[in-house]
């Protein structure tokens, strides 16, 4: 959707996606995550592989302790 490949996703933080004025809510989202807290209609806005911002709604339950978590792992 974004136009990455997997390749690109995987190889870069995934903060470099993310809207600089969105980055501090979305470290506040993944902090209750790894709280145990879920994500429940947080919107932030993705660069595209043109350069181009896309709001993105997203809902994510927090993991359950001890399992990976691959986005915090990365930021």
């Amino acid at each position: 959707a974004l136009g990455y490949s997997e390749q690109e996703l995987v190889s870069r933080p995934f903060f470099d996606f993310i809207h600089p004025d969105d980055q501090e809510r979305t470290q506040e989202v993944l902090h209750g995550l790894s709280s145990g807290s879920d994500c429940v209609n947080f919107e932030n806005r993705y660069r595209d592989s043109e350069g181009a911002w896309h709001w993105i709604a997203w809902r994510v339950p927090a993991p359950t302790p001890g399992a990976r978590n691959p986005v915090r792992d990365r930021a």
